[in-house]
């Protein structure tokens, strides 16, 4: 879905859009729920997995009328992979390439890729999928995360059935089902980094812990003594570091997993494309030392007005729609699906530079 502001608006037009696929078939199953984004020419995807199982592709779409040269610089708990076919990937105007990553980066628990192009520019995703045995355990359409920082906000991981999650695990490790913190410190320092998951108003408190990540080397952190529940968790580094999130779920008769990916602060008017799928809500999270009011106005009814407080989040159950927000500058936000055994998230990003009018002067 696509909406924009009407013509004529002295304001850039805003647009927005989203998908949710619920994929049931004997080998493959899982919701899936991704956001349209700007096409750029340098991202960073923290997600998928090429264990068995797994199997995870790069989606590279190019919108633009120009045709795109494309590296992909591959990370992962090892260090850096050596792939030849990784660069000079040429994905031609209006076209779009899948880049199976298990070809380039095998037998990869934790890989992190970075994305950049010459020429035209590309929308890039990760599509992950798990199957263990003969039992499919889940999809995700993986979005971008944000930039390299020194600190990384992921607004409401939610957390579902953690006690089932629990009892599945082995006495010899955390398997891929425990929700994790995947960090990557791409420079040569490495990095000291603090996370803190604290709970959305009305749920639990949450948790914090330091850790070391090597440089160059990708690490997947537990997320533990946490409750079900929506949590916004912190990454903070004295380096530059990308981050995401993975959780996983266990319904009655299937399962799924997740990724919330780290992304900017919205500005003060915003909008939201939410897709068909279940519980879905739009997730705040507020790193001020101040409340902030934020105003959720639907295409048509009653708008909801919502205090995020400050160090603190808090979110609000949405119907399929489009929703305008304003009073939100500085927020993090979030869109999540949560359904018995079924799980999908997806970050809403502020326009980028792309989307802002261009100045001509005369010479």
């Amino acid at each position: 879905m696509t909406a924009a502001t009407p013509q004529g608006a002295t304001r850039p037009p805003l647009f927005a859009g989203a998908q949710a696929q619920n994929v049931t078939s004997p080998d493959l199953a899982g919701l899936a729920a991704a956001s349209c984004a700007e096409a750029g020419a340098d991202s960073w995807l923290v997600a998928g997995a090429t264990t068995l199982g797994q199997t995870s592709l790069v989606l590279l779409s190019n919108p633009t009328s120009v045709d795109a040269t494309v590296n992909l610089d591959i990370f992962t708990e090892t260090g850096r992979v050596a792939a030849p076919g990784a660069t000079g990937i040429v994905v031609p105007a209006g076209a779009q390439k899948v880049v199976p990553l298990a070809g380039l980066a095998p037998s990869a628990t934790a890989p992190v890729v970075h994305v950049t192009t010459t020429g035209g520019s590309v929308v890039a995703s990760m599509q992950q999928s798990f199957e263990q045995g003969i039992d499919p355990r889940g999809v995700e359409l993986a979005g971008v995360t944000g930039a390299p920082s020194r600190v990384q906000t992921i607004s409401g991981v939610t957390i579902a059935s953690l006690a089932a999650v629990t009892a599945a695990q082995s006495a010899e490790a955390v398997s891929v089902e425990f929700p994790t913190v995947r960090v990557f410190a791409p420079g040569t320092q490495d990095a000291q980094i603090t996370i803190g998951a604290v709970g959305e108003a009305g749920t639990a408190a949450g948790n914090s812990f330091a850790q070391t990540v090597k440089a160059g080397h990708v690490a997947e952190i537990p997320l533990d003594h946490l409750k079900d529940g929506s949590f916004d968790v912190t990454v903070r580094s004295n380096v530059p570091v990308v981050a995401a999130v993975h959780p996983s779920v266990i319904g009655a008769k299937t399962r799924d997993f997740a990724w919330f990916v780290s992304s900017p602060p919205i500005t003060d008017s915003q909008l939201v494309a939410v897709p068909p799928g279940p519980g879905a809500r739009v997730h705040f999270a507020n790193a001020a030392d101040k409340d902030v009011t934020v105003k959720i106005q639907p295409a048509s009814g009653s708008a909801i007005r919502l205090t995020v407080p400050a160090e603190g989040g808090t979110s609000a159950s949405v119907n399929p729609g489009r929703y305008t927000l304003t009073g939100g500058d500085g927020l993090v936000v979030g869109v999540s699906f949560s359904g018995d055994g079924q799980t999908s998230s997806f970050a809403v990003s502020p326009a980028g530079p792309l989307a802002a009018p261009i100045e001509v002067y005369p010479h």
